[in-house]
């Protein structure tokens, strides 16, 4: 990913740093530490999560911000009992999702179909359902 950013025009100036998020320190502070796209998920024990959350914060100038974009798991589509849902079935791909409501982790399936062949893999993720806000809409 840092080859194809500097492979872009100004993507030299940009600074980065490869770490772990849950632990890595730089320079600071900021007004502003975002997560995106579901990264918080690939924490896959709470103490991760907390860590991360920790982290960011000591990051953050007074008054900043902690913007974390995740995806909630559709849990209530679950069937009583069950822990697999669905969430791709194409001629080219099917995506399971296995959930584990207790411990909060889930596994993300995949199985690609192509040339009479096929590959899958299995990644894992924990989500955090407690406590999380839904914003449909950034306010005016």
């Amino acid at each position: 990913m840092v080859s194809r950013l500097r492979a872009k025009q100004g993507g030299a100036e940009i600074p980065v740093v490869v770490g772990d998020m849950a632990t890595t320190r730089v320079e600071g502070p900021f007004s502003l530490v975002y997560l995106a796209f579901n990264t918080i998920n690939n924490l896959t024990s709470q103490e991760a999560q907390v860590a991360c959350f920790l982290n960011a914060a000591a990051h953050l100038e007074p008054g900043g911000h902690f913007l974390i974009e995740v995806g909630v798991p559709p849990l209530q589509r679950l069937p009583l009992g069950e822990t697999i849902l669905a969430f791709d079935r194409s001629e080219t791909h099917w995506g399971i999702d296995e959930y584990d409501v207790v411990t909060q982790n889930f596994s993300s399936h995949h199985a690609w179909f192509r040339d009479g062949s096929y590959r899958q893999f299995l990644v894992p993720f924990r989500f955090a359902s407690s406590g999380i806000r839904s914003y449909g809409a950034w306010p005016a």
